[in-house]
């Protein structure tokens, strides 16, 4: 190229100096694009953007070498250009970049004006693309729960509600879908209302693109979780909408969202009554029952679109489509559907969501009575027959919620649904087993007529019985549940224990679940109330699972087992079993306790004890007037804190000592008194029939001591223990009921049962001579000659305080004198009795008195005079 020369030349215009001559540059590195952002030229800048957009769009790669390399600060500076196509082609890029979660992060925590940028793009003046990718990018950032909270606050609820009601159904697409994700924010929800969102939302049920249905759905799905919401719908009469999709079986994709909709409508009884006015209950039935429904009403017009045209659509609009999930892809297209009719497959997921509807609408006592009204209980009868487990599962939960109502359980009777749920219980589905165990128990609470119907169903008691060894804690909770409401009727209480209850129970004693527990405690008051069950349960071993659950953390089975033991410490056998395992321990420590100590718990001890009146005595050292002494009762002396009161077998079978001699009271005949005594003392000395014996450990035949050698089982069986009756203790009872019989006067009726009684005792003791009273010897040679520690009251004649204080006590409580035992120091007893006259005249309130059985048999001392306190010593 040569230079003109200066001078010289042709007559052409020399170019100006100060133009730049146009450069085509191509560029195949994204890092030369994000430098070109900062270009002075806009069409540099666009093309730039337009790059970026590209390789963003084609893998989460390269949206993180865009984010390393700084991308995102550039492309912000142009969302604020007023250049609208710079703008639209730096918003594409941004939001494809914000499918990256790195991205959101991002533009989270270092851009705090992000949003705010986002929400001025949804001015109406800018492009329909421009839109339609500011609502992509609000959608993704709403993906990060974090950033809903920023969107609220600017607006942008209100802004996308606006772009919404746009044609275009990309734009529409994105901003429902953003939408949906904002609604699981409580101040959004509460928004709807005044911002006229719920109207816009049932429009977009009338659009041609499923996508936009579907968000439509999940979004109003999320804002009928707001009770003003679910009233504005009411208001708008929306929930025939839901109800008449449910009835178009092209629409099968929407059901489930449908029906969600409907279920949580159905929470406010006022939407529920306006669905059973408008016909749109019974259709909802009816289409659960795959019935002919009644005619469905047309879904409302969808007013209020805008016919504003696309202007400025371009620009990577196709791809733009593919990068998002273009809604635009109308029903009918896919060739593998039939659109005319529902896939078989989806039926099942409707029909369990239309149950779970029902379920959730019948929690209020309305709700139960309105869908009482539509018959709903036969339908769901009727889905217990059902092929598919879930929908069972559903249709039981939902009958469980109905059940809780008279009516619906009477409704339920007359569909045949107890024979169903019976039948299902035998089934090994644990869901299944949960849920028809569940109504089961709820239909029969307060219905003795059901409890009958399931009793009396083909293996109804033993399905239910079943429950009790399930792995799950709510099939053996409803289980028992079940026994306990037939346990009402004495008839089905009895076939109960006939098929093995008792067994069956101690697997859910024995539970680590509360609530199994709880119930189990329950079943044990309902059940465990005569002799025969008692003498079972205890034998069983029901005692040592239900003594540890008085100990709970939990209140309330801490509450039932106390109620239950008070229950069951109503006979002699069964308190000294109680005690035996350390029962009367437990109950001692939670009396003891401000929090834990209750009316059943004091029941209980105060039962244990006077149901078994030596360990009473042994314990307390005193015996009220209403402790009667019993016709077997012996008296070890007091028992030692931390000592336990041995059986009576085990002080007959000790070799004779120079010990205090066990006093025993025996009135019983022989048979009974074997029966009586060796029989209650079965687990401490090993066998059923009273014979002393160890038990072999479980699953062996034979046990053998530490050292090796054959234990008690091996050797040969000692005779049957039994007590010989104590014919002179006998004898005494008819001498002193006839010495009352001779008068009337308590006073008089004293003072000869004292001098009785001092007489079978050696007769009266002067003052100062007790020392020199020979007792000790008579009673050493019955010891001797008896070989036995245990001396029959009525062998010993000659006793001090405590030998006539327990005779003339057991002595009175059969001669109708009501007096006390009392237990002093140093083998001193006395009694004390309460009388309402003196010298002859009634006086009150009754006042109490000590009985002198020594010194002067049958004088009387007022208790808190000296001469008590002297008797009480001498």
């Amino acid at each position: 190229c040569k230079m003109p020369k200066k001078g010289k030349g042709d007559d052409k215009k020399a170019a100006a100096e100060d133009v730049f001559d146009p450069v085509s540059v191509e560029t195949k590195s994204a890092m030369t694009a994000i430098l070109l952002l900062d270009s002075p030229e806009p069409e540099v800048q666009s093309k730039a953007c337009e790059g970026i957009y590209k390789f963003a769009y084609k893998c989460e790669e390269n949206r993180r070498v865009l984010l390393e390399n700084g991308a995102i600060e550039g492309l912000m500076k142009l969302l604020t250009v007023e250049d609208k196509a710079i703008k639209r082609n730096a918003l594409m890029a941004l939001a494809t970049m914000t499918h990256s979660p790195d991205v959101r992060r991002h533009l989270r925590t270092n851009r705090d004006d992000a949003v705010s940028a986002f929400l001025k793009l949804l001015n109406p003046e800018e492009f329909v693309t421009t839109h339609e990718f500011t609502a992509l990018a609000l959608s993704n950032m709403a993906k990060e729960f974090a950033s809903i909270p920023a969107i609220v606050e600017n607006k942008g609820l209100e802004l996308l509600l606006e772009v919404m009601q746009e044609d275009d159904p990309d734009v529409q697409k994105n901003a429902v879908e953003c939408i949906a994700l904002l609604m699981q924010d409580f101040e959004a929800k509460g928004s709807m209302k005044d911002s006229s969102g719920l109207e816009t939302l049932l429009q977009l049920l009338e659009s041609e693109y499923a996508i936009i249905q579907q968000l439509a759905l999940q979004s109003l799905i999320r804002a009928s979780q707001e009770a003003s919401n679910r009233g504005l719908l009411r208001e708008l009469n929306a929930l025939r909408v839901f109800v008449n999709i449910l009835g178009k079986p092209e629409l099968h994709d929407l059901h489930v969202l449908a029906l969600h909709v409907i279920s949580n409508c159905a929470d406010e009884p006022d939407n529920l009554q306006q669905l059973k006015e408008n016909g749109g209950l019974p259709r909802l039935v009816a289409f659960i029952a795959d019935r002919p429904a009644p005619p469905e009403e047309a879904l409302p017009d969808a007013a209020g679109k805008g016919g504003k045209d696309a202007k400025g659509k371009g620009g990577g609009g196709a791809a733009a489509a593919k990068a998002k999930g273009s809604a635009k892809k109308k029903k009918g297209e896919d060739d593998s559907k039939d659109a005319d009719v529902a896939p078989p497959q989806t039926q099942p997921d409707v029909k369990m969501h239309a149950a779970r509807a029902i379920a959730r609408a019948a929690k209020s006592n309305d709700g139960k009575r309105i869908l009482h009204d539509c018959n709903a209980e036969a339908l769901l009868v009727q889905l217990l027959t059902h092929e598919e487990d879930r929908v069972r599962v559903a249709a039981a939960q939902a009958i469980a919620v109905m059940g809780e109502n008279f009516l619906c359980q009477e409704a339920v009777l007359a569909a045949g649904g107890l024979e169903q749920l019976v039948k299902i219980l035998r089934l090994d589905n644990r869901q299944l087993k949960e849920s028809s165990s569940l109504a089961i128990a709820n239909l029969t609470t307060a219905n003795l007529p059901i409890c009958t119907v399931v009793a009396n169903a083909n293996h109804g008691l033993e399905n239910v019985l079943g429950c009790l060894r399930h792995d799950s804690e709510y099939a053996v909770s409803n289980g028992l549940a079940t026994l306990i409401n037939m346990s009402a009727d004495e008839s089905l209480r009895q076939r109960v224990l006939d098929i093995g209850f008792v067994s069956a129970l101690l697997t859910p004693l024995g539970s680590r679940s509360a609530m199994a527990q709880l119930k189990a405690t329950q079943a044990v008051s309902a059940y465990i109330r005569q002799p025969a069950p008692r003498k079972e349960f205890r034998e069983a071993g029901g005692l040592d699972l239900l003594a540890p659950l008085l100990r709970s953390s939990t209140d309330e089975v801490r509450r039932a087992a106390a109620i239950a033991v008070s229950l069951l410490l109503v006979d002699r056998e069964t308190s000294v079993e109680f005690y035996r395992i350390g029962g009367l321990e437990i109950l001692q420590e939670l009396n003891s306790s401000e929090t834990k100590r209750s009316p059943y718990t004091e029941a209980a001890e105060a039962g244990l004890l006077g149901n078994n009146i030596s360990l009473k005595y042994a314990l307390s050292g005193k015996l009220a007037v209403t402790d009667r002494v019993p016709d077997l009762f012996y008296d070890v002396g007091q028992v030692r804190p931390g000592e336990k009161l041995a059986p009576l077998e085990t002080y007959c079978a000790q070799p004779v000592n120079t010990r205090r001699a066990v006093l025993l009271i025996n009135v019983q005949p022989a048979e009974e008194t074997r029966t009586s005594e060796n029989q209650q003392q079965d687990r401490e000395v090993g066998t059923p029939n009273g014979r002393s014996r160890i038990k072999s450990p479980k699953g062996s035949d034979k046990s053998k001591s530490s050292n090796g050698s054959l234990g008690q089982a091996d050797a040969p069986e000692k005779p049957a223990f039994s007590l010989p009756e104590d014919q002179n203790l006998k004898s005494y009872i008819d001498t002193a009921q006839s010495l009352m019989r001779e008068c009337s006067n308590p006073r008089e009726q004293i003072l000869l049962l004292a001098k009785f009684v001092s007489d079978r005792m050696g007769g009266p003791i002067e003052h100062g001579q007790l020392m020199k009273f020979s007792y000790e010897l008579p009673i050493s040679q019955l010891k001797y000659s008896l070989q036995s520690n245990v001396i029959p009251m009525g062998l010993i004649n000659a006793g001090i305080h405590y030998h006539r204080a327990l005779l003339f006590k057991f002595l009175a409580d059969r001669a109708g004198i009501d007096c006390t035992l009392v237990r002093g120091q140093l083998n001193r007893a006395w009694n004390e009795v309460w009388l309402t006259e003196c010298d002859g005249a009634r006086k009150y309130p009754p006042s109490e008195y000590v009985i002198d059985l020594i010194n002067q048999p049958g004088k009387l001392y007022r208790r808190d005079s000296i001469e008590a306190a002297n008797y009480k010593k001498c």
